[in-house]
């Protein structure tokens, strides 16, 4: 046998194993697929709390911890949570809480919940991703000791001067267009739930400021028996919704959401 034909020998050889190993690879892969076990979807997709509150399959709710009922504990809370592929919550972030034992309760009740899976077009077709959102919960002492949780099932919104349902009963929406005349007929106090920075450096005159964040524990600055408009200009408008409810949950029965800006035509 020449030089020549033991190279060529060598190198189907060579051929014949690459093509061997490239078999069993595809093999493997095939049956992962088939079986369900591929994990290889990497997407992560970030999804607002409204949509993902809509996808919920499971829910759990939380439960009022019994030493922070006691102490009178209340206040907001926000978790932050990767969801796998297949809709299971992989872990949970306190992003913030008024108290450990209200963070642990969240904890608990949110990596029981499940989700419909997201999909999305990849090169092979449909694929299911990753996605990451934030819930909010809202934990409320009343003046008898009595307890709530507000766990929002955000929905549509009610059309104008409508009542708010769910997301804030009682309350009603007012676009900016027809805020003139609710003013004039309600004399309401306007409320600036933006940061006291953004309200220091632009404001409606004769409105006071209460962060958001802290509107349950200072809820007893307001009056019950005034009516109270709240201006959502530069904030989500789940955001006031939210407010309206802890309001209303409060015997705030005149309460109403203003809707400048991007929102006034919602």
């Amino acid at each position: 046998m020449t030089t020549s034909d033991r190279r060529s020998m060598r190198i189907l050889a060579f051929t014949l194993a690459v093509g061997a190993l490239w078999n069993v690879a595809a093999a493997e892969s095939r049956a992962r697929l088939s079986s369900g076990d591929d994990q290889s979807p990497s997407t992560l997709v970030g999804m607002d709390e409204q949509t993902m509150r809509r996808t919920a399959q499971k829910v759990v709710p939380p439960e009022f911890p019994a030493s922070a009922a006691k102490r009178r504990i209340g206040g907001v809370v926000v978790v932050q949570l990767p969801i796998s592929p297949e809709g299971t919550v992989m872990s949970v972030a306190v992003l913030q809480s008024p108290d450990a034992s209200i963070a642990d309760s969240v904890s608990k009740a949110v990596k029981q919940w499940t989700f419909s899976p997201v999909s999305f077009s990849g090169r092979n077709g449909p694929e299911r991703a990753r996605v990451e959102t934030k819930l909010t919960f809202y934990f409320t002492v009343d003046g008898n000791g009595k307890t709530a949780i507000h766990d929002p099932a955000f929905a549509e919104g009610p059309g104008p001067g409508q009542p708010s349902g769910a997301q804030g009963a009682g309350a009603v929406d007012v676009p900016e267009s027809q805020w003139p005349a609710w003013q004039s007929q309600h004399r309401p106090v306007l409320l600036d739930l933006r940061s006291r920075d953004d309200f220091a450096q632009n404001h409606v005159p004769g409105a006071i400021n209460i962060p958001g964040d802290e509107l349950l524990a200072r809820i007893e600055e307001l009056s019950a028996t005034k009516a109270i408009a709240l201006d959502c200009q530069d904030l989500d408008l789940p955001l006031c919704r939210n407010c309206a409810r802890i309001l209303v949950s409060h015997g705030f029965r005149d309460v109403a959401i203003l809707r400048r800006g991007r929102y006034s035509a919602d």
